[in-house]
This record gives C-alpha cells, structure tokens and sequence, in this order.
C-alpha cells in the first residue's frame, strides 16, 4: 500500500480595491512514491552490548523505524539508535 499525503488548498483573489473573495476549499491527497534512503549505520560493542546508530530520510519524513536481530523484530521505534544487551 502506498503511503497518501493529505491536504487542502484554497485560493482567493483581490480586486484593485482592496475586495477579497476566497474559493471553495478543496481536499486531495498525493501518494508518496518515494522509497526512504539510508545513510551511514553504524554498530559498537563493548562488553555484551551492541548500540545501533543510523540516518535515514525520506521526502515526507519517517515515522518508524523496525530494529532486527538475527530475523526477529526487536523494536519498532522513531529514534535512529538502539542498544541490545544481554
């Protein structure tokens, strides 16, 4: 499924004498195409503990991240670090 943005838009028009009258507000939504880009990820451990660091965009932001270990979901969060630890 694809991600929709809505929204709404108007447009009002003005006279030489100052008279403003707005349009009827119309509703649409754009289905976001793009897929998100990672950029660096980073991993460090020390003593049983493994700190997860990443970035991530998108051209209409990120809402979640889902953090993996060894094929099993271990968080779903909107931070772009995690820390698993024994």
């Amino acid at each position: 499924m694809m991600p929709v943005i809505p929204g709404t838009i108007q447009v009002s028009a003005t006279d030489k004498a100052g008279n403003t009258v707005w349009s009827t507000a119309k509703s649409f939504t754009v289905a976001d195409k793009t897929d998100p880009v990672f950029g660096n990820i980073s991993v460090t451990t020390t003593n049983m503990t493994l700190k997860l660091t990443w970035s991530a965009t998108d051209n209409v932001g990120i809402s979640t991240y889902k953090v993996y270990f060894d094929d099993e979901l271990k968080a779903t969060q909107a931070t772009t670090s995690y820390t698993l630890s024994n």
